[in-house]
């Protein structure tokens, strides 16, 4: 029900990132449609390489995908556009010294 809802905001207000991330958000704690949240996620830095959650969520959904590589390399440019969050660095380090 949830996904209706945001499908159809995203829909009505495409410019909003606010609901784009939510809609990520909630395919990856779903665990569910990883090739959606996957495009969501790419589209969201793609028009929005600024903010650094977008980075981070790409990150995770990279990493659902199995692409460890980018996942590190979009954990790193979260990192740098904000390093005030320290759960972007603890999943980088787990990242990287975990196979």
């Amino acid at each position: 029900y949830a996904e209706r809802i945001l499908v159809a905001a995203r829909e009505r207000f495409p410019e909003h990132v606010g609901i784009q991330q939510v809609l990520v958000q909630l395919y990856l704690q779903g665990r569910r449609n990883p090739g959606k949240a996957l495009q969501l996620a790419r589209e969201l830095v793609s028009r929005h390489p600024e903010e650094a959650t977008n980075h981070f969520l790409l990150a995770l959904t990279e990493e659902w995908n199995g692409n460890r590589i980018e996942a590190i390399n979009q954990l790193q440019a979260a990192i740098e556009l904000d390093p005030s969050k320290p759960h972007y660095m603890e999943l980088l380090n787990q990242m990287t010294t975990s196979k």
